[in-house]
This record gives C-alpha cells, structure tokens and sequence, in this order.
C-alpha cells in the first residue's frame, strides 16, 4: 500500500511541470480593438468682422482651394471711400504737425535770444504735442479702415475642400456668422476612444493598424498621434488620434476599427 502511494506521488510529480508550463496562446499578445470615425487634420468655418452684401462666392461644396483663394467676396464701396477719408485725414495731420512745429521752432529761437516768453514757447510746445497726437490718432484709423477693407474678402486659411455653405448670394452677413465650412483633408485621422484601461498600453507614436468598413477591409498602417489625458467620467474612456496613411477613396465620416 505503501508503495503504491509512492508510485502516484512520483507520478504527479512528473506531471506537475506540463500541467503548469504556459501553452503558445497564453504568450500571444492582446490585441485591443477600438472603432472610430476619420476626420480631417483641420476644420473651421470661416466668417467675416462687418455685415455687407455678398457680391461672389466663387466655389461650391466639394471644391477644392488654395490657401489665399478668395472664398467670399463682399461689397466694398462704403470701406474703400473710408479709407480715402482716413488717408486724406492723416495728410491732413501731417500737414498741421509740420506748420506747428515750425512755429515751435521759431518761438524757441526767440525764446533762447529772449525776444518770446516761456509761455509762448510751452504753448507752442503743446500744440505741436497735440498735433502729433491727432497725426496718430489718423494713422490709427487708417489702419483700420484698411484692416476693416480686408474683411471684404474672405480668403482660405489653407490648402482645403469646401464641405458647406451657409450663405447665398445677395445676403447681407452678420458679423462673426459662418460663411462657409472648410477641412484639409491632405491628412485624415481616425478619432477613437480606448477603455481606461488600455491607457497604459498606449502611446503616442505607438504603431497601429487601421481597417476601414467602406474600403472593403483594406488595413492601414496608422499611427498614434495624440492621447487626451482626460478621460470621459461617464464612460471611462479616453479620446486616441491616429494618423492615416494617404489612400484613395478615404473621407472625413468614414468607419473604421483600429487594432493596437
């Protein structure tokens, strides 16, 4: 009896090690699978400082510009007769600085050989201080009127397609209102959340491969770009960038799984 128990014991002992020793699947590494959408690199929505009429809207959605490409062209009549008034007003200024400090200059003159009081030379003194002021004060609204003149046409921030318009031709625009939506779409990127838990298996430059629903399954070789470090207190979830590679057929809105 005594035996036989040795016998069993020596054979567990053999078997022990087998029943321990990890299997090949045990040492795979996980794979974290996240869905998102594509979105451009950059999106804005331009507008415009002043209300006037729209006189032109050269492109339509899906047009693609230049950075300068003038997007919006307003009415210009009333700004361009401002800013003839405001460089008139600055001659002007000029004008009366040169004739003040003229007669500055003279009564100084009388003052050092004692022919004009010191009252004189101080209201002299003033009143070309005063006229430079008001030379500047005209210098500033020619900057203006000129900055104002420049809100007449709305030009592209960047290289981008046009993805909306908000206005028509003939409106009259409300300050700050958007004109027309833009996105540089020359690199797209796939916004993703991660569960809390991934997060320290993730960083930024961190290689992944992309798959998206509308190309039929082709995978893309992204990259991590951003982590937000603040996640979503309702869902425990973290905002992930990945940049996308250049490839046809791929938009803003698209599906996508991203496999880190």
């Amino acid at each position: 009896m005594t035996s036989s128990l040795l016998r069993f014991a020596f054979a567990c002992c053999w078997l022990l090690p087998l029943v321990a020793h990890p299997t090949i699947a045990d040492d795979a590494p996980i794979r974290r699978i996240a869905s998102g959408v594509v979105i451009p690199d950059r999106e804005v929505a331009v507008a415009t400082k002043i209300a006037d009429r729209i006189v032109a809207i050269p492109y339509q959605e899906g047009a693609s510009v230049k950075q300068g490409d003038v997007l919006v062209q307003l009415e210009d009549a009333q700004w361009q007769a401002d800013l003839q008034a405001g460089l008139a007003a600055v001659r002007l200024a000029q004008i009366e600085v040169e004739r003040t400090r003229k007669r500055r200059d003279r009564i100084k003159d009388l003052r050092e050989r004692s022919s004009a009081s010191e009252d004189a030379l101080d209201n002299a003194t003033f009143d070309l201080a005063a006229a430079e002021a008001r030379l500047l004060s005209a210098q500033a609204n020619v900057t203006k009127f000129r900055a104002l003149l420049a809100e007449t046409r709305i030009v592209a921030p960047f290289d981008a397609v046009v993805t909306g318009r908000v206005v028509e031709l003939g409106e009259v625009t409300s300050p700050g209102s958007p004109l027309l939506e833009l996105q540089d779409q020359r690199r797209l990127k796939l916004q993703t959340r991660i569960k809390e838990k991934d997060v320290p298996f993730i960083q930024v430059g961190q290689a992944v491969t992309v798959t998206i629903d509308a190309l039929a399954g082709v995978e893309l070789a992204g990259r991590v770009s951003k982590l937000i470090p603040a996640g979503d207190a309702r869902t425990h979830t973290f905002e992930v960038e990945i940049e996308l590679p250049a490839q046809a057929g791929l938009y803003p809105g698209m599906f996508g799984q991203a496999s880190f």
